[in-house]
């Protein structure tokens, strides 16, 4: 998370695309599966990332995010970013390391508002090398959604409170019905 001018990247993705471990025209992915929209809607990914370029303008680096609803089958572009469109700060060329400052952090957001009621939605980031590039970073992925009460017809009132919450979460509603119901809040 950030702390002053600088970030401190010990909760972060780091695809270390300057390790000769990550060889040119290779990728890595992060898979999110399972992901349950169903009953939700405003649906948003948000997700932070930085990466400088080693050779501006040159195109080294690039970040997708994809979204699946048979199990990885087939995947939907949902966003893209490559080369000069990646870089988030001034190129820095090797033998140097890219290590982002809290400037040079950019937010993103991917509205997934067309997977609404999906029950295993997958969601992947994959982020390539082009050429030999810096480091790309991901932090701050997020999936964001707002409760449709018109599939909970029985439920007349519903607010849970304070959101986002952290340690203690309150569920208040009022059931039209008198019936036993089972409440499950997942973050």
């Amino acid at each position: 998370g950030y702390a002053g001018s600088t970030y401190d990247l010990g909760q972060c993705i780091q695809a270390n695309f300057g390790s000769t471990e990550f060889p040119t025209l290779s990728y890595g992915e992060v898979i999110f599966d399972n992901v349950n929209l169903t009953n939700r809607e405003n649906i948003n990914l948000s997700f932070d990332y930085a990466h400088a370029e080693q050779t501006q303008n040159f195109g080294d680096g690039y970040l997708e995010v994809f979204a699946s609803t048979d199990c990885g089958a087939t995947w939907d572009t949902l966003w893209r970013r490559i080369g000069p469109s990646l870089a988030t700060a001034n190129a820095v060329w090797a033998p140097n390391y890219f290590y982002p400052m809290t400037a040079d952090w950019q937010a993103a957001s991917v509205d997934l508002t067309a997977y609404e009621n999906n029950a295993r939605l997958a969601i992947k980031m994959k982020m390539g090398k082009i050429a030999s590039a810096n480091s790309l970073y991901i932090d701050n992925i997020n999936i964001s959604s707002t409760l449709n009460q018109q599939n909970l017809p029985n439920i007349e009132y519903l607010n849970i409170f304070p959101n986002p919450a952290k340690e203690i979460l309150q569920v208040a509603f009022n059931n039209k019905v008198s019936q036993q119901l089972q409440v499950r809040i997942l973050n």
